[in-house]
């Protein structure tokens, strides 16, 4: 299992500033016969280490405390694409889209900007597939409920 997470980690513990970490969790093995056990177990924690994959950029709000918020990877076809929330705001809200063909890179520090390939205005999205297509699940624009749009992957790509 692949997981993809957010953080602001101390800068001196760390060595890092805010931004997208996976890693890769193994839930297999007789003792954990469902994967919720294996997930809360700090043993699985331990026997990875998380790489960041994804922070920075060009633009306001792409660098700080919240500027990977909620990350979300999906694969469309031979694409990957990460979705990262930089700001939560009633009227809207800012998330932007990385676009690559190796889901542990979406550009890190200066290299950020050539992965990106969208900015929408909505927070918090999840991504979901019913029959085939695609659709963004995000926080209404009062940040009071979810909303519900069709999503489409242009071929206009880095």
């Amino acid at each position: 299992m692949h997981l993809v997470y957010s953080s602001f980690p101390d800068v001196g513990h760390w060595g890092a500033q805010d931004g997208v970490w996976a890693r890769t969790i193994s839930l297999g093995g007789s003792a954990y016969s469902n994967a919720s056990a294996r997930l809360t177990d700090g043993n699985a924690w331990a026997e990875t280490r998380g790489t960041m994959i994804g922070y920075q950029g060009d633009g306001k709000f792409m660098t700080g405390k919240y500027s990977s918020e909620c990350p979300f990877v999906i694969q469309v076809d031979d694409w990957f694409y990460l979705f990262r929330t930089q700001r939560y705001t009633p009227g809207g809200g800012q998330t932007s889209v990385f676009a690559s063909k190796d889901p542990s890179n979406f550009g890190v520090g200066a290299t950020a900007s050539r992965y990106l390939v969208a900015t929408l205005p909505i927070c918090a999205p999840e991504i979901v597939t019913i029959g085939g297509k695609y659709f963004v699940v995000a926080l209404k624009e009062g940040l009071n409920g979810m909303r519900v749009a069709e999503l489409s992957f242009g071929s206009t790509l880095p």
